[in-house]
């Protein structure tokens, strides 16, 4: 049952290497599948618990904003899979030291990333939990929308234990720009449209703020990485 709940919620919420895990619950633990989860939620009465341990590189939120937003989850999932959501923050510098922490002490903690660390090792130690029985059933659709191959640095020895996150492969980058210099020196960034454009751009400001900005001589044109801060 929690290993299911578990597949469905990251069906949902594909972040960081996300693992699923149950403190120090062993990987070679039974897998069998099971009737369809609206049929088990029906056969308990009160709502599972399912502790999500993500990290934030802004301010950690308000206690009051942090429920609300658990609070609407929670009206979601307790509906499909009698399922509540307890979210715990923290920020990114300490993030994966309370997660170890959190692991060590053997405190509930259901689906985490494996922020800047070897998602091998709670793979191999058993902190992760095999979720390959469910890739064809409540993963279906997230299974489909990975590209070939994508599931593999999560997988060993033909299991797979969690799901890398698509926003670096899918999430273009850019530059932001200050929009009052931009008019300042009369620059239509409406008319920037590729990376080529920027040059212009570049030397204008840098012509305007010298000490603003760095000149790379290794390229094929002048190309200026400029502080519009």
């Amino acid at each position: 049952m929690r290993k299911k709940i578990l597949a469905i919620l990251m069906a949902t919420v594909t972040v960081g290497s996300l693992l699923s895990g149950c403190g120090g619950a062993k990987s070679g633990e039974a897998t069998g599948k099971t009737e369809s989860s609206k049929q088990e939620s029906s056969d308990s009465e009160e709502p599972a618990e399912i502790v999500f341990a993500y990290m934030t590189q802004n301010n950690i939120p308000e206690s009051s904003e942090l429920e609300r937003i658990q609070n609407l989850i929670n009206d979601y999932t307790v509906d499909k899979i009698n399922t509540k959501v307890k979210l715990v923050l923290f920020s990114n510098s300490d993030y994966m030291n309370q997660v170890n922490l959190m692991l060590a002490s053997g405190e509930q903690i259901d689906l985490f990333q494996s922020l800047n660390t070897p998602h091998l090792k709670y793979m191999k130690d058993g902190t992760a939990l095999d979720i390959t029985a469910y890739l064809d059933d409540e993963l279906k659709e997230t299974k489909e929308i990975v590209y070939d191959k994508f599931l593999e640095p999560t997988t060993i020895e033909g299991k797979t234990y969690g799901i890398m996150n698509m926003g670096s492969a899918y999430v273009p980058g850019g530059f932001t720009y200050r929009e009052d210099i931009a008019e300042e020196l009369g620059i239509d960034m409406s008319q920037v449209t590729s990376p080529e454009d920027l040059t212009d751009v570049f030397a204008k400001v840098q012509e305007a703020y010298p000490r603003a900005c760095l000149k790379i001589k290794n390229c094929t044109k002048h190309m200026f990485l400029c502080s519009f801060s």
